[in-house]
């Protein structure tokens, strides 16, 4: 091997280590910016808005393990984001969609915009509504980085879907978005609202009558498919239904745990309480 393949080599090694070590630094990064600003973004999306949000773990889409019932422990509580914070300030901040009552098209990278362009040539153009990108940047108003989420009104008994079509996710009941400042996952950098397009700036608009048909009949394909053939949930939406029979079962739990305590409560007061007059002329009669 001559010496130029030799420094070659070393050359390439060198270079790959610098690019491991900055994507990690990058990923550092996201989360440390977002551990200074998830109190603060938490208490406005639920105070102020009305959002109902949940912690996710830090730099994840995952909710965070101290919630036990994931997307259902999310809150309008301000008391209770206090109590999160305080156990990690470094949580990402999650919305559910389902119980905030909103859909949310998920655009992901090229694919998604040629695809979204079809659609929107087939069902009409989406209207300006509430918009989030992913990390990338912003030239003349327009996103150039890998997606971005476009909020609307919900649509009744609409599930979340993954690739409902090329590039393209619906996040709805039994689902989470992560919401501007959380560290995105891949470590480019973290969530943020596009210009002028915040729930601060710009009502959430409704779908139209036709990307609403849309939308229920790739739901209920979804759903025949599911039920029938099995094996098309993806891993998130997975673990969403698991949460949620999860979370249902513990409801359940609970509920019969109350029955019984209420059970032995009422025994325990008749054993000290004397019997009504009443009673006693029922039991006479």
């Amino acid at each position: 091997m001559t010496k130029r393949s030799i420094s070659s080599i070393a050359a390439q090694s060198a270079a790959k280590k610098r690019a491991v070590k900055s994507a990690k630094k990058s990923v550092s990064n996201a989360v440390k910016k977002s551990q200074d600003s998830f109190l603060d973004a938490a208490l406005h999306y639920a105070t102020d808005l009305g959002l109902p949000i949940l912690p996710l773990e830090p730099g994840t889409k995952r909710p965070a393990s101290i919630t036990v019932n994931g997307i259902y422990a999310a809150t309008t509580n301000g008391d209770q984001i206090q109590r999160w914070e305080e156990a990690n300030p470094s949580f990402n901040v999650g919305l559910a969609t389902g119980t905030a009552g909103l859909v949310v098209i998920d655009v992901d990278g090229v694919l998604g915009e040629r695809t979204l362009a079809a659609l929107e040539a087939k069902y009409g153009k989406l209207p300006d509504t509430v918009e989030q990108v992913t990390p990338g940047k912003i030239r003349d108003g327009l996103h150039t980085g890998k997606g971005r989420h476009l909020f609307f009104q919900g649509i009744r008994d609409l599930l979340s879907m993954e690739c409902v079509a090329p590039g393209i996710d619906i996040r709805a009941g039994g689902g989470l978005i992560v919401l501007a400042p959380s560290a995105h996952p891949d470590g480019t950098g973290t969530y943020a609202w596009l210009p002028g397009h915040s729930f601060d700036d710009i009502p959430v608009a409704t779908l139209t009558s036709a990307w609403q048909a849309f939308l229920q009949n790739a739901c209920n394909s979804v759903r025949s498919t599911t039920d029938h053939s099995g094996g098309v949930e993806s891993e998130q939406l997975r673990e969403e239904r698991e949460l949620r029979l999860a979370a249902e079962a513990k409801v359940v739990e609970t509920l019969e745990r109350l029955a019984t305590l209420h059970d032995r409560f009422t025994a325990v007061l008749e054993a000290m309480l004397p019997p009504h007059p009443l009673t006693k002329e029922v039991a006479a009669a």
